[in-house]
Formats: C-alpha cells, sequence, structure tokens
C-alpha cells in the first residue's frame, strides 16, 4: 500500500505532535491520574510559595504542593500531594524553607515519632518557619550595607589621620622612633623571661603543689574552720566571749574608763615636767643632767645597733586538733644573728596544758570503792630553743612546751615548704601520755606571708593521737617596721 506525499507529510506531523505533548508533560510533571494520598497543613502566610513546589524530608523529594487557597478565618490552607510508599506519622510537622538566599521556597516535613501513620486527607501542623522571608533577608543585607559604609567612614577618617601624623619626614622619623622603642623593648622582656625563667618555673610549680594540697586537705581544713566559727557563733572560746560575753563587754568599758583617768593624770604630770618640777622636769631644766642622759642614750643606741643586726621574724599561728575538736595557739619570735644561727621563743596555748587526777570514795550497795577522774584544762606553755640551719637542713634544742625536747627540719622550693619533726616531754605527768611526746608536721607558706600546716600529734601515745591543720601569719623585719611606720603615720 502507497502514501502519496501528503499523507507522509500528516503522519510526521502527527508523530511529532504526540512526542512534543509527552515532553511537554514530562518536563512540567504533569501526570494523568495523581498517584499517591494529599494531607494538608495551614500557615498563617505562604509569602514565596507557590504551587508545584517541591515537598522535602531531610531534603529528599516525597511529594509536591498540589493547591494553595485562603481560609475564610484567615491563613492559607496548602494541600500537598505525598508519594505512595512515603509514611508520615500522626505527630510531625511542616514548615516552608528556601535554597539559601535567592533560593526557591519548598515545604519542608519534620517527621515525628507517633506509630500511627498520616491517612488521605490527614492535617499536619505548622512549625517554626526555618528560612527567613525574602523582605527579612532584603532588609538585613541592606542594614549590613549600611554598617559597611560607616566602617568604611570611619576606615577613612583614620586613614587621612594617620597620612596627615605619618606623611610627612617627621612622622615618618617617629614612626621609626617608635618602632626601635618597642623592638628595644620586647628584647628587655625576652630577656627578662629567659633570665628568670627558672624562678617562674619553680613559681608555677609551688602553685601546683599548693593546689594539690587543698584539692586533698581542702575539705578537711574548710570543716576545721566551720565548726571554729560555729563555737565563734555560740561565744565558745576567747574570741566568742570577746564578741557575745556582756560581762566582757563591760569589762572593757570600765577598762578605758581607768584609761581615761589615766591620761588625765598624764596630762598633770606633763605640765609639772614643763614647769621644771620633779625629776623628769629637772632632767629637762638641768643642762647637766641633759649631757648625762645624752651620754647614756649614746650607749642606748650602740647597743641597738648591735641588736639591729639580728634579722626578726614574728609568727602566728594555729592548730585545730580534729581528734580532740581543740585549737591550740602560737605565737612565735625567731631571732637571727647569722644566716645560720637562730633563737625561737613560743608563747604556746595548750588545751591539754595541765592535768589532775581526782580520786573520790564511793559507796555502792554497801561495798566502798574509789574512782579516779582525769581532767585536763588549758595552761600556757613556753618554749625557747637554739637552731642551728644547714643549707637544706636545720637542727633546734632547747625547751619545747615546759620541758626539753629536740627537733628537726627539712627545707624545699626555696624554703616555702618545711617538714619538721619535734620530740620532747620525755617524763610526762599525764597518765595517757606516758611515752614521749612525737609530732610531725608539713608547713607550706604562701605569699610570704600566710602560712599552713598539717601534721599529726602524739603519736605514740594512743589515747592522746591526734591529726590537725592549721594556718597563720608570719611577718619579718622590713613587715615589721612598715606595720609600725603606718600607725605612727595614722595618729
Amino acid at each position: 500500500m502507497s502514501f502519496t506525499t501528503e499523507a507522509k507529510v500528516g503522519v510526521v506531523v502527527m508523530l511529532g505532535a504526540i512526542v512534543l505533548s509527552y515532553m511537554t508533560f514530562k518536563v512540567g510533571g504533569f501526570t494523568f491520574g495523581d498517584k499517591g494520598y494529599r494531607i494538608s497543613v495551614v500557615f498563617p502566610t505562604v509569602l514565596g510559595l507557590e504551587a508545584r513546589a517541591p515537598v522535602r524530608i531531610s531534603g529528599v523529594e516525597v511529594g509536591k504542593v498540589d493547591k494553595i487557597k485562603l481560609e475564610k478565618k484567615g491563613g492559607a490552607v496548602v494541600t500537598l500531594l505525598i508519594n505512595q510508599g512515603i509514611e508520615i506519622p500522626k505527630d510531625s510537622s511542616a514548615s516552608i524553607a528556601s535554597s539559601g538566599l535567592l533560593g526557591d521556597r519548598f515545604m519542608e516535613i519534620l517527621l515525628g515519632h507517633s506509630q500511627e501513620s498520616l491517612a488521605d486527607n490527614g492535617t499536619l501542623l505548622p512549625s517554626v518557619n526555618k528560612g527567613a522571608s525574602v523582605e527579612q533577608l532584603t532588609g538585613q543585607v541592606a542594614d549590613l550595607i549600611t554598617r559597611f559604609v560607616k566602617v568604611a567612614d570611619d576606615v577613612g577618617a583614620v586613614t587621612a589621620s594617620l597620612r596627615g601624623a605619618f606623611g610627612t619626614k617627621e612622622g615618618e622619623q617617629s614612626m621609626k622612633d617608635i618602632v626601635n622603642q618597642v623592638r628595644s623593648l620586647t628584647k628587655g622582656i625576652d630577656a627578662f623571661v629567659r633570665s628568670n625563667q627558672k624562678s617562674m618555673g619553680n613559681s608555677i610549680s609551688n602553685l601546683e603543689s599548693f593546689s594539690e594540697f587543698l584539692n586533698q586537705e581542702g575539705q578537711t581544713l574548710l570543716k576545721g574552720l566551720t565548726k571554729i566559727t560555729k563555737q565563734i557563733e555560740s561565744g565558745e572560746g576567747t574570741v566568742g566571749k570577746l564578741i557575745y560575753d556582756q560581762g566582757a563587754y563591760d569589762k572593757l568599758s570600765g577598762t578605758l574608763d581607768d584609761l581615761g583617768g589615766s591620761l588625765k593624770s598624764v596630762q598633770s604630770i606633763t605640765k609639772k615636767v614643763e614647769q621644771g618640777e620633779g625629776t623628769i622636769g629637772k632632767l629637762f631644766a638641768d643642762e647637766k643632767a641633759y649631757n648625762n642622759l645624752n651620754t647614756a642614750l649614746e650607749g642606748v643606741s650602740n647597743t641597738l645597733g648591735r641588736i639591729q643586726r639580728f634579722k626578726t621574724n614574728v609568727g602566728f599561728r594555729n592548730e585545730y586538733q580534729l581528734e580532740e575538736s581543740e585549737s591550740k595557739g602560737y605565737f612565735s619570735l625567731t631571732l637571727s644573728p647569722r644566716q645560720d644561727k637562730y633563737y625561737l621563743v613560743e608563747l604556746v596555748d595548750d588545751p591539754v596544758g595541765k592535768v589532775a587526777l581526782t580520786t573520790n570514795l564511793t559507796t555502792k550497795d554497801g561495798v566502798p570503792s574509789t574512782v579516779t577522774d582525769l581532767q585536763t584544762t588549758r595552761k600556757l606553755k613556753f618554749s625557747a630553743q637554739f637552731g642551728k640551719r644547714l643549707p637544706s637542713f636545720g637542727l633546734r634544742i632547747g625547751l619545747m612546751e615546759n620541758a626539753f625536747g629536740i627537733g628537726g627540719d627539712l627545707y624545699s622550693q626555696d624554703d616555702h615548704l618545711k617538714f619538721s619533726v619535734d620530740a620532747w616531754d620525755f617524763n610526762s605527768d599525764d597518765p595517757l601520755s606516758k611515752k614521749p611526746h612525737l609530732k610531725v608536721s608539713a608547713q607550706y607558706e604562701l605569699l610570704r606571708y600566710i602560712q599552713f600546716g598539717v601534721g599529726y600529734d602524739q603519736i605514740l601515745n594512743s589515747e592522746r593521737d591526734t591529726l590537725f591543720v592549721g594556718a597563720g601569719l608570719r611577718f619579718d623585719d622590713e613587715d615589721i617596721q612598715y606595720l609600725i611606720g603606718g600607725l605612727a603615720l595614722s595618729r
């Protein structure tokens, strides 16, 4: 069967129309008979969202926007066509997002955790829009541009000022001088760091050691300090009585009144001295007496000059005994005529300073018996020791808390850390302390003035042994002179 030319042209045109129609529907996404199910979601606004926009879950396209219509109560109802096989939990939500700053808008579904899935004509809840609107982004970009222009103007003004300051020969020379000074300062800092590298390393090591000590013993120290504070608040001890005891206040007030009367007497005596009356008045009025006094003062001055060569240290510290729940106080005075020799004098407030045995005769069921009671009271004790110092070791001997004793010290970290062993009272009257009094301790000095201590007391006597923690202050010659000078200036 033969076709005419006109028939052949008609067949080709018809085939081309069929292919063109198919490609049009394919590229445009048109389908005949939608496959899937529809769900809807209501938004206050859908600005920028159009029908046939993609629907995505975790960035994967799972459907398209079928239609958008206005709701009667306000807002817009968006109907989504979801592909078959895609299950969406009932507690899922939807939001309008955009691809980048100027990208197309699309619908994004955030999956929930419900075991039930949405069916055809189900409803999704809207969620907070993750993408900013084009108008908001445009406003932000405009604001950023305005700020950038202001910054550029400021930079231009600074540049003009710098050009005026350094654009001339004088400015160039000034800049060179500044660079040279900075270079010299940098070299000085580098030299200082190099020369003090060992000292700085020691300081850091000391801080690390002290931090480790606080980490291990800090809780015990805090408990001790808390207990001392509670005792003061309850009016116990010397400090607590001074604060809360009305009787102590009355005594202090009476003492101040007596001091006022004494000052009046001193004023009367001063007037007599000014008039040349009495022995002291004659000393001021009689030239012979003045010369004799001047000679005596010169002798005293020479004696004081020799005493001033002594290096003096004054210290206060308190040790809280954990087992006894008592505080033991120390006032120390150290005189060092030479670097390798010193004298130590201490006053010690000992909570177990005096021990007394009392015997009472009692009768029970007609049978007499003897009851012995042990009583301990606080007592102020005295120590006077002679010490010999080697580079890292020291030995002490003399009177320790009213009894003969010996002690040794081991120094470390430039004398900031000290370990001590003391033994005394080899013939004790305390029935609970028959063996010698042996004590080991460690002290760490922080910031030159503050000392922290920890140790074990009465090691050989199980009835009296106790751990203790302590803290104190220490001042040397320069500190004492500064404090005395400050008190004199304040007057």
